[in-house]
């Protein structure tokens, strides 16, 4: 059987069933007031990459990548990214967005010195002689490739003295390694290391020391071969 239901209860009953309505208008007139785009983040990322805010630019200019990437904004923001990343010291997060810029945005005006600052980003990441060498090789080979496709350009001369710098690095690696086996006397060893510093690395300071390594780990292993066969 049915009731009667009080007329301030339908009152309630219909306010109710429409505030969910009327809080979703209210949300969206909010959200489309407080629309940035993407110029205007790429705005406030270039405001917070001059005040040194690394933080807030990479939210800034990796929103546009992430959201906008068909825009006139999109390879601006992924360059500037990685160049915060740079700023921020986060080198190998810059040198993987440099080399992103590269794949994602061929035809970039960006492209020519993202390619040069990865080799920088690899350039600063990369550890003391006596540890990996990875980020040194990486290096290397971005300088060598800028070096052949942009021949003539200014940064050229710069890269080249970076890979000399660099592969002075590797050179002392090899030489030191074949030092620590001369004093090990462990001679045979040592002239395997040697000769990888005069192989691959006869430019560089090295060459005449491992030269002279060579020759004098050779007469030590001449000696004690005289040495045994006397016995």
């Amino acid at each position: 059987m049915l009731t009667s239901v009080p007329a301030r209860h339908l009152l309630l009953l219909f306010l109710g069933a429409s505030l969910p309505f009327i809080a979703a208008c209210g949300g969206s007139g909010s959200s489309v007031s407080n629309t940035i785009t993407s110029e205007d983040r790429f705005k406030r990322g270039m405001t917070a990459l001059a005040d040194k805010d690394y933080e807030k630019a990479e939210t800034e200019f990796n929103t546009i990548v992430l959201q906008d990437p068909a825009s006139d904004y999109a390879d601006d923001a992924q360059f500037y990214l990685a160049e915060s990343y740079f700023g921020d010291e986060n080198y190998k997060l810059a040198a993987f967005n440099y080399n992103r810029l590269r794949t994602s945005f061929p035809n970039s005006p960006f492209t020519k010195m993202a390619l040069y600052r990865s080799g920088e980003a690899y350039y600063q990441s990369s550890l003391s002689y006596d540890r990996d060498q990875r980020e040194s090789k990486y290096a290397i080979d971005v300088y060598n490739g800028f070096a052949q496709i942009y021949p003539s350009d200014s940064l050229t001369e710069l890269a080249k003295g970076r890979v000399k710098e660099l592969r002075g690095k590797l050179a002392k690696r090899d030489f030191m390694t074949a030092d620590l086996y001369m004093k090990m006397e462990d001679y045979k060893a040592a002239v395997i290391y040697f000769d990888r510093v005069i192989e691959l690395y006869p430019d560089t300071e090295y060459l005449q020391p491992a030269t002279d390594g060579k020759a004098r780990a050779q007469r030590e292993m001449g000696q004690t071969d005289a040495m045994n066969a006397s016995k």
